[in-house]
Order: structure tokens, then C-alpha cells, then sequence
């Protein structure tokens, strides 16, 4: 592993920095990354639909899209033209570990479900339902909201530096996760603030909103440019994005007051 990659140690305020150059990144190219996210939201309908592999296969195209919206926002930052080979290239170099990833959320999932579900079993002669331990678990319960808010929250936190190291550097999925975790542990409040404060963002948005389907679209690459910047300040040291470079004639002006 590189000493380049050697994580830094961030501060909870950094977050709002996050957050504020990850939608003006978002603006730089809104084309690019709506359109993607389109695509990819399509393309995860049409897998949704098929049977016995719906669930492993949603996840994993939204793993792979994250991934290439984040080589994207790399693109933009450094005002660098989109070339769609080199995530063909990244989507078959880490393929495997994604799906090994996807099976293993999968794996957390059931879990969790499990687990909920033997707090709710019981035998028929024995009554918890007014028990406080019971009232207090009961919103876990598999299918409902809040069960969905806290898995997601989970598997957001736990994958917090992975997507962009995989991503951008040639990294295998070993190497990619010992960094991702060290970086996770210098800094854990952060990681776990700034993975639940968007997510939360977009629960409230939804329950207040008929435009759920447009907020998602928005949702999904402005998630992927927060994952890169976090990466970016933590790794790089770098906070605030690329200057983006003159035009022709601002640049012949600026040349011309020097």
C-alpha cells in the first residue's frame, strides 16, 4: 500500500465543507451526473424484476454506479474530460469484490432480520407487548421504515472510504479495506455523522415530498461526490475543490493586467 494514502484525522465541521463543495461540484457537470443516475436507476428496475437474484443484483448496480459517478466527480474536479474506458476497465478489475460485498450486506441484512425476528417470537402463553424491552425494539421490526433507515445506515458507515479507494486506485479489495478501516478509525464520529446526516436528509425529504423519485435521482450522485470529497480531505488532505480553469478570453485578460 502506498504511504500517499496514509489517512488523515478530520474534524466534525469539516462536514459542512463536505456538503457544500459536494453541490458545487454536483453543478459543474449536472448532465453528466443526472443522466447517469437515470441510467443507473433503470437499469436497477429492470433487475429488480428478476427472480431469486433481484436483491444481490440491485444492490451490486448500485455499488457499481457509485463507484463510476465517484471516477466521475474525479473527472470534474480536475476539469478532466469523461472517457467511459476506464470505468469499463475499473468496473472488471474490482467486479468480484463487489459482488463478494453485495453478498456479504446481504448476509447483514439477514442477520438483522433474524435477530428481530426472535425478539418478536415467542411462545403463545407469554405476553411481551407491554413490556418496555419490547416497546423499545419493536421499531426494528424487518419491513418496516425504521428498520430500513438503521441497515442503511450500517452498510453506509461500514463502506464510508471503500467505494472511493476502490475506485480510483488500483487497489485490492484487501488493501482497500485496511485503509478504509484506518481511516474510518482515526476518524469515527465524523464518518458516523457525516453517514447518517445525509441519508436522514433524504428520509424527511421523502415523508414531506411527492417528488421522491427526482430527490433520489439527485440523491444518488450528490452521495457519490460526498463519498469522494471525504475521501479527497481524509486521504489527499485536500478540502475545497479544483479551481476550475479560465475560459480563452478571461485567461488573455488576466495575462494581459499582469
Amino acid at each position: 500500500m502506498s504511504g500517499l494514502l496514509e489517512p488523515r484525522r478530520v474534524r466534525p465541521g469539516d462536514i459542512l465543507v463536505w456538503i457544500r463543495e459536494s453541490w458545487s461540484l454536483l453543478w459543474r457537470r449536472p448532465v453528466l451526473f443526472f443522466t447517469t443516475s437515470a441510467v443507473f436507476h433503470l437499469l436497477a428496475y429492470s433487475v429488480s424484476r428478476t427472480a431469486y437474484v433481484s436483491a444481490l443484483l440491485v444492490i451490486l448496480v448500485g455499488y457499481i454506479s457509485l463507484l463510476v459517478l465517484i471516477n466521475f466527480a474525479d473527472a470534474s474536479d480536475h476539469s478532466k474530460p469523461v472517457n467511459l474506458m476506464p470505468n469499463y476497465r475499473m468496473i472488471k478489475r474490482v467486479i468480484l469484490s463487489l459482488l463478494l460485498l453485495t453478498i456479504i450486506y446481504i448476509l447483514i441484512y439477514l442477520a438483522m432480520a433474524i435477530l428481530t425476528l426472535l425478539i418478536e417470537f415467542d411462545a403463545p402463553s407469554v405476553d411481551y407487548s407491554t413490556r418496555e424491552l419490547y416497546i423499545a425494539f419493536k421499531w426494528v421490526w424487518p419491513g418496516k421504515f425504521s428498520f430500513t433507515i438503521l441497515y442503511i445506515g450500517i452498510v453506509m458507515t461500514s463502506m464510508w472510504f471503500l467505494p472511493p479507494l476502490l475506485a480510483l486506485h488500483e487497489l485490492d479489495i484487501g488493501d482497500a479495506r485496511k485503509l478504509a478501516r484506518r481511516a474510518q478509525q482515526k476518524n469515527e464520529w465524523v464518518v458516523f455523522l457525516a453517514s447518517y446526516i445525509p441519508f436522514v436528509l433524504m428520509v424527511v425529504l421523502t415523508l414531506v415530498t411527492e417528488l421522491s423519485y427526482f430527490l433520489n435521482l439527485l440523491f444518488v450522485p450528490l452521495f457519490a461526490l460526498y463519498l469522494y470529497i471525504a475521501y479527497r480531505h481524509v486521504f489527499l488532505g485536500k478540502r475545497e475543490n479544483s479551481p476550475v480553469p479560465l475560459k480563452a478570453p478571461e485567461a488573455v485578460l488576466e495575462k494581459s493586467v499582469s
